[in-house]
C-alpha cells in the first residue's frame, strides 16, 4: 500500500470496494495463508489507526513495487513473500489458493502469468528466498521491473483463465467500472 497513487489522485489503498478500505480487504484474503501479514509503506505514510498489522517500511523509496519487495527480504530475508497489491479488487481466496498449491519451494517464484501478453503478474506472486540475490542484482543493473525480471526467472507459471481477476485498478474511470462491476456481482 505504500504507492503514490498519483494517476487514481487519491490513495488506493483506501478505496472501497467490499464495503472495507482495499488494505484491510487484501491483508484479510492473505491470512489464511501467511504466517504473519504486513502492510509495505513508503517512508512517512500514515497507516490507518485500524491498521493492526506490522509494517515494513519502503527503504528503497522511488523503486515502486520493486522497493516493496526489496524491503521486506531486506528485514526477512530468508523468508519466502507472497506478495500482493492493494489494487486488485477482483483477487479472492481461490485465486491466492491455486497461488500458494502451485508453489514450487526450488524455484525462485511462482506466479500467474497473464495470456493477453505472456507476462507473469509481480504483484500477485511468491517470492522465494533465493529470489532475493537475483532481484538485488537486477537492481544494481538499474532494472526496477519485477515483472522483467520474474520473466528471467525460473518460476513456476500458473495460466489464469480470466485474468481479470489480476485487474490493477489506477484511475478514476477503472475504479468507477470496477465499482460498477462489483455491484452487478452482488444482484
Amino acid at each position: 500500500m505504500g504507492g503514490k497513487s498519483a494517476r487514481m489522485g487519491k490513495d488506493k489503498s483506501q478505496l472501497h470496494y467490499w464495503h472495507e478500505p482495499q488494505w484491510k480487504h487484501v491483508s484479510e484474503l492473505l491470512v489464511p495463508f501467511c504466517e504473519e501479514v504486513y502492510l509495505s509503506c513508503r517512508e512517512g505514510q500514515v497507516l490507518p489507526p485500524t491498521a493492526n498489522r506490522p509494517a515494513i517500511i519502503d527503504t528503497r523509496a522511488g523503486m515502486g513495487p520493486m522497493g516493496g519487495i526489496l524491503s521486506a527480504f531486506g528485514q526477512h530475508p530468508d523468508s519466502a513473500w507472497l506478495v500482493v497489491a492493494c489494487d486488485l479488487p477482483f483477487l479472492t481466496r481461490e485465486i491466492l489458493e491455486l497461488l500458494v498449491r502451485s508453489r514450487k519451494p526450488d524455484m525462485l517464484a511462482t506466479a500467474f502469468v497473464l495470456r493477453s501478453s505472456g507476462l507473469p503478474e509481480p504483484v500477485c506472486t511468491i517470492y522465494e528466498p533465493a529470489a532475493y540475490s537475483l532481484l538485488l542484482g537486477e537492481v544494481n543493473k538499474g532494472n526496477l521491473s519485477p515483472q522483467r525480471v520474474l520473466s528471467a526467472m525460473r518460476l513456476t507459471r500458473i495460466e489464469l483463465e480470466d485474468e481479470t481477476l489480476l485487474q490493477n485498478i489506477n484511475n478514476l474511470e477503472e475504479y468507477a467500472a470496477a465499482l460498477a462491476k462489483i455491484k452487478k456481482l452482488l444482484k
